[in-house]
């Protein structure tokens, strides 16, 4: 009896050996169940189930329980946005996608501080699939709305965040465009910036919303504003020239080689990007991306994690990775260290 037993137990060791040694090597942990969730919470109980799913997934249950910001460096942190009453939270079914939408509005409790508004998609056994958020000045905008349309609208909105219409008393609100607002996606910010006196009230912001979204395949996309990738296009050059001062002498230098422009793109780690505006004369220390059907993208380093386009706007990056490519592309032409300059401060 006990050699059967020994033998079965072998044979059950060594079938199973080659699945788990298979899990093991891709790093795959066991499936937990989801937790349990009262979808009908709200407020502070909402908050605590959702820091209790983002634990769950291995995802930091803080960056629920507060709202957070991507800082132009890249770092993720609290822009003072950790809000002392609890926070205003529905949860929300859409049946045709068979997902839940988590809306949280944040009211501004600080001046100046933030008023944001974040949209977190769930799957129905409960796993966090993707999440929106977007904010304004607390110094001019209390609080924002967030709607979820009945239907689709007619470009396909499954999510709209907007400026406030009315007013307690049901009056028409004057709230104004504060001038900028932010949508951060999948861990990019995307900055938009509308100002002087005379635009400060910008009709689009409050017809179309600060923000409006899709959701496909489990995840959001954004269909207005249009949002900047700017790497995406940059990609596409058939050459880099860099201009950039030695001594006292303008020199140039061209990369047309395709797999060595992929190379320094691909540094390009970006965390937000920036519709403001500005340009600047500048004849060296410049880089501009040669487009295959002509024309051009200059820009510069505003600092080694910074680049502006002439005339467009701006991005910040992660790691100064792409900005020492550059400079060590410039070093080995001149067979000596040379540091590319930066205009900003």
């Amino acid at each position: 009896m006990e050699l059967r037993w020994f033998l079965f137990s072998f044979a059950t060791a060594i079938a199973l050996r080659p699945a788990v040694c298979e899990a093991q090597a891709h790093g795959r942990a066991e499936p937990r169940p989801p937790a349990k969730a009262d979808w009908s919470a709200t407020g502070e109980e909402l908050v605590n189930i959702l820091a209790a799913l983002a634990k769950q997934q291995g995802l930091d249950p803080e960056d629920y329980r507060g709202y957070r910001r991507l800082r132009p460096t890249g770092g993720v942190g609290v822009y003072g946005c950790r809000f002392s009453p609890p926070r205003a939270a529905v949860a929300l079914q859409v049946a045709a996608d068979r997902m839940y939408l988590v809306i949280e509005e944040h009211p501004g409790t600080v001046i100046p501080g933030t008023t944001a508004s974040q949209v977190v998609l769930l799957s129905v056994d409960g796993r966090i699939l993707d999440r929106l958020q977007c904010d304004v000045s607390s110094r001019f905008v209390r609080r924002l709305e967030c709607e979820i349309p009945k239907g689709h609208d007619g470009d396909g909105a499954r999510v709209v965040i907007r400026l406030p219409r009315l007013t307690d008393s049901g009056a028409e609100d004057e709230v104004r465009y504060p001038g900028a607002h932010s949508i951060i996606l999948r861990g990019r910010e995307y900055h938009f910036v509308e100002g002087g006196e005379k635009q400060n009230r910008l009709e689009v912001w409050h017809e179309n919303g600060l923000c409006r979204a899709t959701i496909s395949r489990g995840k959001f996309f954004v269909l207005f504003p249009g949002i900047e990738e700017p790497e995406m296009e940059l990609r596409g050059a058939e050459a880099i020239r860099v201009t950039y001062l030695a001594g006292r002498e303008v020199k140039s230098l061209t990369v047309d080689d395709r797999q060595q422009i992929a190379a320094l793109v691909s540094t390009l780690d970006v965390a937000r990007t920036s519709n403001l505006r500005g340009g600047w004369v500048r004849e060296t220390d410049t880089l501009e991306f040669l487009m295959p059907r002509g024309g051009a993208i200059r820009m510069a380093f505003t600092s080694p994690v910074g680049l502006a386009r002439d005339h467009w706007g701006r991005m910040d990056l992660r790691s100064t990775a792409f900005y020492d490519k550059i400079c060590e592309l410039v070093s080995k032409a001149e067979r000596g260290p040379v540091r590319f300059r930066t205009y900003g401060p």
